[in-house]
């Protein structure tokens, strides 16, 4: 299961390279810098997303002390693939709503959506990416109410 999630997550790390790659076409002011207010907008809407994703991305329903090994296996298994998916959709939405704001601003639309996209790329890697630390965190969550998740085990760690 490892695998396919760190595909999923690379592949729309991938895909917001490529969406910079289009965009240079399409912006002829490419070395322009935007208003503040432009910048300010993208890194605060940065924040939000990180802010979102400690706050929600990790909180998984706690497996029942009386689970079975099997049960907790699986629980555990699709509570770390939906909040995989699920920080992976927060930590996009710097880069998303920074290509609308760069057809919006006056100047510097480009570089709004590269620093939308190097905020998206480095939430996506500290948090969507299957890790250690993602995974720890996935199963204190999990065991907070006293049932035992082994995640590294139930994901074929």
């Amino acid at each position: 299961m490892l695998p396919v999630m760190r595909t999923v997550v690379t592949s729309v790390m991938g895909g917001l390279v490529l969406v910079a790659f289009a965009l240079w076409f399409v912006f002829d002011d490419r070395a322009d810098m935007p208003d503040l207010l432009w910048l300010g907008i993208v890194l605060a809407l940065g924040a939000a997303a990180a802010g979102l994703i400690n706050r929600v991305g990790f909180h998984t329903p706690a497996v029942s002390p009386a689970a079975t090994t099997d049960e907790s296996a699986q629980q555990s298994r699709a509570s770390f693939q939906a909040g995989t998916i699920t920080r992976m959709a927060m930590a996009e939405m710097p880069a998303i709503a920074a290509i609308a704001l760069a057809f919006v601003a006056q100047d510097g639309g480009y570089v709004l959506y590269l620093l939308g996209a190097v905020i998206s790329l480095s939430l996506l890697a500290v948090y969507a990416l299957p890790t250690d630390g993602t995974i720890a965190r996935t199963q204190r969550s999990l065991e907070r109410e006293g049932g035992s998740a082994d995640l590294a085990s139930a994901l074929g760690r």
